[in-house]
């Protein structure tokens, strides 16, 4: 459904003509001027994220309406008895208006545990109360948009009445369950749960295993993007590819290392940032193969423009988004980074060479993704330059030991394997734990104190390249490090907060007093538990005290003050184990 603007014309689809010139000037434009051109399309991208926060959705106010969905199941969190959470993708109709093609976040509750289970590709039917993302925010909240529109979902639906499934899956969509469940059952054969688990993730992106503190740990440390198959996944596959068939172009090489990456693409459930990272390979092969020349650029535009021709809502989508701006921060940032330190370093042999490249990866791609990570999440990893230079390599040396315990595990010889698979993930587990540690004042940071220390990490990390020696290098590296410390450290404690805050199902006061939030939830409508409450409510720092009115209030305290008793025990858990 497209938003009409006042003067007849689709805006979205202004956005999308503009988007198609912009990146067609780009692929035609002279070498000398890709870059400006470059620069341009992301500062447009990022001007349509920023400013059009809720564009290509259909607008029905906060209310819910009845409404119809019929539609093909995308991707599952949990399908056992009780409450159920899915995507499900096709025809969406409600009351009053036209039947549309589009996406719906389904929360179900299924009493009878015995009923099969929800499963990708299964087409299913129901009938529920649909509404559009909430809007309402705490301070400090990420909006219900950005995290709907990160899943590619524009409507999300409550009480569900009738709910049937009309069709399995298709073969190919039991076809890869069958393979994720076999590789699943070999990983647990021979590692632990929680290693298996984020082995798991890495191969084929099924990040259900994970615990919530693992996912919270890897996404405060920045590092959380390799549980999610993209681009370095996609890469590492290439390079093996590469070193097993060879590097030689001729037609059958060609042949079987696009299906092969194509059949990783499929497995993996063709995300947008690693179809995005299979066509650039794909096309970089070709044109090698055809003997053209290939830059890495416009293999980029030319990978981004063919996706967004096919499915323009993968321009909203926070992965995509995020992968084409570190892409294109890597291509144009990284090599200038790298040159200017290896003039700084003098010779050196290939191992300094090659660390020093992947630190200039590492921060091209950090200074890259800034702005849309604050501006989606409204925090920003200030550690993830260097952590990602621990993490990725570890967990990218697994990826492939992953692979070969697997082809090692149908004759029982995998256990070395697993070994070193268990001791790297070890050693990343505890890289992003060291690395995930901030100031609590900075999860709470708005405003001011959020995009300066920001801002200032990025300038820091470009900063040592004015200089000619390696030592001035080091020292303004280490002045920049100590300021961008400084205004953290400097951060004012949160403020004494007295807010009234409009929920769905009722009313939330909340007040401050020294280190004590005091909260009372005013309610009679359905007893829902609203969890993006909750979990702001358990943020707080201090003392929390919960009272409810009504049914909704009653349970929202209860909730409140059960979750905040496990987390401070995991938390004196915590300090007992540090060392």
């Amino acid at each position: 459904m497209w938003t009409v603007s006042a003067g007849g014309i689709p805006q979205e689809l202004c956005w999308y003509l503009g988007g198609l010139c912009t990146l067609t000037a780009l692929l035609c434009a002279r070498p000398r001027w890709k870059y400006w051109f470059a620069l341009a399309a992301i500062v447009w991208c990022l001007a349509y994220r920023l400013d059009a926060p809720d564009r290509g959705q259909v607008v029905v106010g906060s209310q819910t309406h009845s409404a119809r969905i019929h539609g093909v199941v995308d991707r599952v969190w949990s399908s056992s008895g009780g409450g159920c959470r899915y995507i499900v993708r096709g025809e969406i109709q409600l009351a009053g208006a036209p039947c549309s093609m589009g996406s719906a976040l389904v929360y179900e509750w299924r009493s009878d545990s015995s009923l099969p289970p929800i499963v990708v590709g299964q087409v299913r039917t129901l009938f529920a109360r649909a509404r559009t993302p909430d809007t309402t925010l705490f301070p400090g909240e990420v909006r219900e948009s950005d995290v709907c529109r990160a899943m590619g979902v524009g409507f999300v639906t409550e009480s569900v009445s009738r709910s049937a499934f009309v069709a399995d899956p298709s073969c190919s969509e039991q076809l890869r369950a069958t393979i994720h469940q076999s590789i699943a059952s070999h990983l647990q054969r021979f590692l632990q749960p929680e290693i298996a688990a984020v082995v798991q993730a890495l191969l084929v992106g099924d990040r259900s295993g994970i615990s919530p503190q693992a996912k919270a740990t890897y996404a405060a440390s920045g590092t959380i993007h390799m549980f999610s198959v993209s681009g370095a996944h996609v890469g590492i596959v290439f390079g093996l590819l590469l070193l097993v068939f060879g590097v030689r172009t001729s037609l059958w090489r060609l042949v079987l290392i696009v299906f092969a990456i194509a059949a990783f693409v499929w497995l993996t459930g063709a995300h947008p940032p690693a179809v995005r990272a299979a066509l650039m390979a794909i096309a970089a092969l070709v044109g090698r193969h055809i003997e053209r020349q290939t830059l890495p650029l416009n293999l980029l535009c030319a990978a981004v423009f063919c996706m967004i021709a096919v499915d323009p809502t993968s321009a909203m989508q926070h992965g995509m988004l995020l992968s084409a701006c570190a892409v294109a921060s890597i291509v144009c940032l990284a090599p200038v980074w790298n040159a200017s330190v290896l003039s700084m370093v003098g010779s050196c042999g290939a191992f300094t060479r090659s660390a020093i490249t992947m630190m200039g990866t590492s921060v091209a791609a950090s200074i890259g993704t800034a702005i849309p990570i604050i501006s989606m999440s409204g925090q920003f990893p200030y550690a993830a330059p260097i952590a990602n230079l621990i993490v990725i390599p570890v967990l990218g040396l697994c990826l492939p030991l992953a692979i070969l315990l697997l082809a090692l595990a149908p004759i029982g010889a995998a256990a070395p394997v697993a070994w070193c698979v268990s001791q790297l993930v070890t050693v990343a587990n505890a890289a992003a734990t060291f690395f995930s540690w901030q100031p609590e004042t900075c999860s709470m940071a708005d405003g001011w104190f959020l995009w300066t220390p920001a801002i200032l990490c990025c300038v820091v990390m470009l900063w040592p390249l004015i200089s000619q020696r390696l030592v001035g290098g080091i020292c303004r590296l280490g002045i920049g490090i100590a300021a961008v410390v400084g205004i953290l450290a400097a951060i004012p404690p949160i403020q004494p907060l007295n807010t009234v805050i409009y929920r769905r199902y009722g009313v939330v006061l909340a007040t401050t007093r020294s280190d004590t939030l005091n909260v009372l939830f005013v309610g009679r409508g359905p007893a829902i538990v609203d969890k993006r409450c909750v979990s702001w409510v358990c943020r707080w720092h201090g003392t929390i005290r919960a009272a409810g009115i009504g049914a909704w209030g009653k349970r929202m305290s209860g909730n409140v003050v059960a979750k905040s008793v496990v987390l401070k025990s995991r938390k004196r858990t915590q300090k007992a184990f540090r060392p």
